[in-house]
């Protein structure tokens, strides 16, 4: 699992973690520090802090396995992008009332998108 999909999988189960866990992987993905960095910061071997990430991308991937809720997230903001992309083009051939109606709506589906 490459840095930005652990940091995805983090996001969506990070709190599913242990204490320690969520240290090390907070440290990889958020803090940019190496494992020499990381295991300095918390007392521990470069080793141990391979052994800990290990473990937690492996955990990770198993709540992503079995709970499928990154895969919706995708295709829901898939399907908010092609939404907002067919808005974008009926907007352009509509009169003025109903082109302030269409951008309304995709400023609905952009800030839904934000919330994620």
């Amino acid at each position: 699992m490459n840095i930005e999909d652990l940091a995805l999988h983090n996001d969506f189960y990070g709190k599913l973690l242990s204490e320690r866990q969520q240290e090390v992987v907070h440290m990889i993905c958020e803090e940019d520090f190496s494992l020499t960095e990381s295991g300095e910061n918390l007392g521990i071997t470069k080793q141990a802090v391979s052994e800990v990430l290990r473990r937690s991308t492996k955990k990770l991937q198993s709540f992503e396995d079995k709970l499928g809720m990154i895969q919706r997230f995708q295709k829901v903001v898939s399907q908010l992008q092609a939404i907002d992309q067919e808005l974008g083009r009926m907007d352009e051939v509509l009169n003025k009332d109903q082109h302030n109606k269409i951008q309304d709506m995709r400023q609905q589906i952009q800030n839904m998108m934000k919330q994620f």
